[in-house]
């Protein structure tokens, strides 16, 4: 890989809004500048299995869309269960996002204030619950 392929892959790009369904009370705490890990889950073969795809990851901005929050707020309809988030990733990162966006369902895992480990992990299937 040459310097100008590995400086484009490493450095931030803005990933487009993406909805990204948030775990309950989670929504609530998530600002911009937090930083989370973000989980996929996929069917695999007669179970689900679950993988933390990205570890570390600053949040940009959180938010309905502009469309759907001026018809939430015509209709006194409860939130989405969907928010948008924008996420800080690099090119390789975005292509793990999309991946597991378009294959699975993706959800996010607020990490703590003063920073966290990162965990090498194998993930989790059912039968292992």
């Amino acid at each position: 890989m040459t310097a100008t392929e590995e400086r484009e892959a490493s450095a931030p790009t803005l990933w487009p809004r993406l909805g990204i369904g948030l775990v309950q009370g989670v929504a609530a705490w998530l600002k911009p500048h937090d930083h989370v890990d973000v989980m996929a889950t996929f069917d695999k073969g007669s179970e689900a299995a679950t993988k933390t795809i990205l570890q570390d990851i600053e949040v940009l901005t959180i938010g309905r869309a502009p469309d759907k929050a001026a018809a939430n707020a015509s209709s006194n309809a409860p939130p989405p269960s969907e928010l948008p988030v924008t996420l800080a990733v690099s090119v390789p990162d975005a292509e793990k996002l999309m991946l597991a966006d378009v294959r699975g369902k993706v959800r996010l895992a607020l990490r703590p204030a003063t920073g966290g480990v990162f965990v090498a992990t194998n993930g989790i299937t059912e039968t292992k619950l």
